[in-house]
Order: C-alpha cells, then sequence, then structure tokens
C-alpha cells in the first residue's frame, strides 16, 4: 500500500493577473500545485509439479490507484455563474468536463426547429439542429453554454484497476502458456471518433462509417417512430461532437492476450538427427476482448475508431543444434 502527497507540483499559475498585459496563455509557471495518491500493488506466485508430471508456474497481479488534485493553481469560475467551480482542483487527473444529456421529457433529441426556438434557452457555439442533442442548463441561466459543463463521469488519466495474470503449463513435451490483461474503473470520452465526419481545429476531416450510424436520427425514422440511438449525422461541425455524457462510455476490459501451445520432440529423437531440440508450437496474440463499451467496434485500449488492436496468429518452429 502506497501514500504520496505531492507538493510544489509545476503548474500554470492560473491566479497571476491578466490585467498587466500578460494574455491567459502566457502566465508563469510555479511549483504551486498539490497532488494526493493513494494506491496498492499486489503480485502473487504460484509453481509446483504435480505426481503426474504436470509442471504449473502462474502469476497475478493487480493494482489499485486513486490520486486528486488538492490545489491546481486555477481559478474559480463561481462568480461567473458556473455549475461547477474548478474543472481540476478536488477532481482526479485528467477529470473531462462536458454537457449532460438532457432526456427529462423522453427524448435526448431536439425533434424539430419549432421545439428549439420554443425552448426558451439561447446556445452558445455551434447552434443545434433537429436531430441534435439536448443539454442540461446546469446553472438555471436559460443560456447553453460553458458554465453548464459537469465532471463525465469516470473520466480520468489512468485507469482504477490493472490486473493481469499468466499461467505456464508443461507436460511430457507439451506446454501451454496463457497471458490475460485488463483495466477497470475508467471511462472514456469518444465523440472525436465517432462522427461521420470530425472536426478538429477548424477543419473537417473524413470520418467513418460504423454500426451505431444506422439508428442515427432523420426526419423520416422520426416520423415513423422508429428506434433512435445516435444523433443526426453531419459531415461538419455539429452541436452535438461538442463534449457530452452521450458519448462518454466506460472502458473496462478483459483482454486474452496471448495463448501458445507448443511441442517438443523427444531428445533421443533429435539428437539422431544432430540437433539438441526441436519445438512446435502456433501462438495468437489479442484473440479476445471482453468489454462493456457502449458502442461496438471501438477498441477500448485505443482513442481513435480507426485503431484497433489486430489479432494475429503464428505457427512456428524452434530448431537448437
Amino acid at each position: 500500500y502506497w501514500f504520496t502527497n505531492q507538493e510544489g507540483v509545476l503548474l500554470q499559475n492560473e491566479n497571476t493577473s491578466t490585467i498587466t498585459g500578460v494574455t491567459s496563455g502566457r502566465r508563469k509557471y510555479e511549483n504551486i500545485g498539490k497532488i494526493t495518491n493513494r494506491g496498492v500493488d499486489l503480485s502473487l506466485s504460484y509453481e509446483t509439479v504435480l505426481p503426474c508430471g504436470l509442471e504449473i508456474m502462474a502469476t497475478g497481479v493487480l493494482g489499485w490507484n486513486k490520486n486528486k488534485f488538492v490545489n491546481a493553481a486555477e481559478l474559480s469560475y463561481e462568480s461567473a455563474g458556473y455549475a461547477y467551480a474548478y474543472r481540476k482542483t478536488g477532481y482526479e487527473i485528467g477529470q473531462l468536463f462536458g454537457y449532460l444529456v438532457d432526456n427529462s421529457n423522453g427524448s435526448m433529441f431536439w425533434n424539430s426547429q419549432d421545439e428549439i426556438n420554443n425552448s426558451g434557452l439561447l446556445f452558445s457555439g455551434t447552434q443545434p439542429r433537429p436531430g441534435d442533442l439536448k443539454y442540461q442548463d446546469l446553472n438555471g441561466d436559460k443560456v447553453i453554454d460553458e458554465g453548464d459543463k459537469a465532471p463525465l463521469a469516470g473520466t480520468r488519466k489512468i485507469p482504477s484497476v490493472n490486473y493481469g495474470a499468466n499461467v505456464s503449463l508443461a507436460w511430457k513435451g507439451f506446454d501451454l502458456y496463457v497471458d490475460v490483461i485488463g483495466e477497470g474503473g475508467r471511462s472514456k470520452l469518444l465523440n472525436a471518433s465517432l462522427g461521420v465526419a470530425e472536426y478538429i481545429s477548424g477543419t473537417t476531416i473524413e470520418g467513418m462509417y460504423m454500426p451505431h450510424h444506422l439508428n442515427a436520427w432523420t426526419p423520416e425514422r422520426y416520423a415513423a417512430g422508429k428506434d433512435i440511438t445516435y444523433p443526426a449525422l453531419s459531415s461538419g461541425q455539429s452541436s452535438s461532437l461538442q463534449d457530452n455524457s452521450f458519448f462518454t462510455t466506460k472502458a473496462d476490459f478483459l483482454r486474452l492476450r496471448n495463448v501458445t501451445l507448443g511441442y517438443t520432440l523427444p531428445a533421443k529423437l533429435t539428437k539422431k538427427a544432430g540437433m539438441s531440440k526441436v519445438r512446435f508450437y502456433v501462438s495468437g496474440q489479442n484473440i479476445c476482448n471482453w468489454n462493456n463499451m457502449k458502442f461496438d467496434g471501438i477498441d477500448p485500449e485505443v482513442s481513435d475508431s480507426w485503431n484497433i488492436v489486430n489479432r494475429s496468429f503464428n505457427l512456428g518452429l524452434n530448431i537448437n543444434f
């Protein structure tokens, strides 16, 4: 078990006054931050040989951790009417903020322009259109803007739990190796990788179609009363692609990372051929992945939908002379 209390962490001091002409991006860095960390690291191993000659070696590891910014040298936005005055202080490292989807009237989407016009809300930045996500007005000022953003549950820099295990078996020339890894206690924000088109730094780039796009909002699907589980698609900037809870998903997973099965020929056979050892084997990498991701086709270990951890299989032969 470990606990650390870090003081003097180098951070840009947001409390530096800009009245002298120093821009927010030019505020000085100071050793002013304070972070607490605590966690548990556990490792277990077991090794034995059974009476039948079966050799067993097994190892398991488990890590749990939690951290928090006690002081992040940031400004309080309480006087500006923000629903959450701080974006770092009091939260874990890597905590993300975004809009919370509003499903209070039975639909998380704006289903007509009249509904938008009659909502009594004003919108900062990209204006919503029919089929876009509704957001909660957390501070009650009738304006959907930065002040309504809330901590997106579970988003953090590193997972709370890491674990893994491997087992090696050997018996009468046969050998088997199995390796698994996993993570838990972390959510990811995926909206930047789920759209048909992505809007990044003012530039629209190509996205990709995926299974969840089949149930996207369209006027025809809404009028027909069909099941709609995804906002209207866009080839450019959309209010639905702002950071929000809809695109936040748990990213817990268990991956069967490696399985290798081998057979070593008896020494009396290999010696006759002038070899000391001959081993045949077949192995597979990243064979299975069990996860609780909200959207199919997204790998919990990567950030972009077009990046996946590939499955591969190998046949091999080792010869020692």
